[in-house]
């Protein structure tokens, strides 16, 4: 039984160093802007090879979490409310993320034992992040990244939508669906 076991433990090894490192899943845009007379909305996901401009997001984005430069322009002559809370992104086959927030933030700093730099490297962070609550006056723009943890590797080949579900403006809300693929 010992030698069985040997042999499909040394195929299994062999088949992963077969099948080689595997790269980490970006986001190529397929259909990422909304623009209609009330608001327009583009989402452009950064690639490893791109900066953030922050050495900590930077960092982020080498280990295959997912940055998303969304920009809003309400053109309405109401205020646009933005909840991350209603945010998603769905690739695969139920790959299912939620955007990383600022709490999350805290935890991923603490568990990389950076606690004692924590709350200064936070309030640097919420200004560059979609967190919570946005309000958009009339003819104003707002871009910010959206962040979320990596995608599973399943995922690789297929489509991924970027869902921002119950968008105001004013008092209608609308739902918002941008397409990517997954590579």
């Amino acid at each position: 039984m010992k030698p069985c076991l040997l042999a499909v433990a040394l195929l299994i090894i062999l088949s992963a160093c077969a099948t080689g490192p595997q790269k980490r899943l970006g986001l190529v845009p397929v259909n990422t802007t909304l623009s209609t007379e009330d608001i327009e909305i583009k989402a452009l996901p950064l690639s490893a090879d791109d900066s953030t401009g922050i050495a900590f997001f930077d960092a982020l984005l080498q280990r295959g979490f997912l940055f998303i430069r969304l920009s809003i322009h309400n053109r309405s002559d109401s205020t646009v409310i933005y909840n991350t809370s209603h945010t998603f992104l769905f690739a695969g086959v139920l790959d299912y993320k939620k955007p990383v927030d600022i709490t999350d933030l805290y935890f991923i700093i603490r568990d990389e034992g950076a606690e004692p730099q924590t709350l200064s490297t936070i309030s640097g962070l919420k200004k560059s992040i979609f967190d919570a609550s946005t309000r958009i006056r009339p003819s104003e723009k707002r871009e910010k990244f959206l962040l979320f943890r990596p995608l599973a590797g399943e995922s690789r080949g297929t489509r991924a939508v970027l869902g921002l579900n119950q968008l105001y403006i004013g008092t209608r809300t609308i739902d918002v669906k941008l397409l990517f693929r997954v590579e």
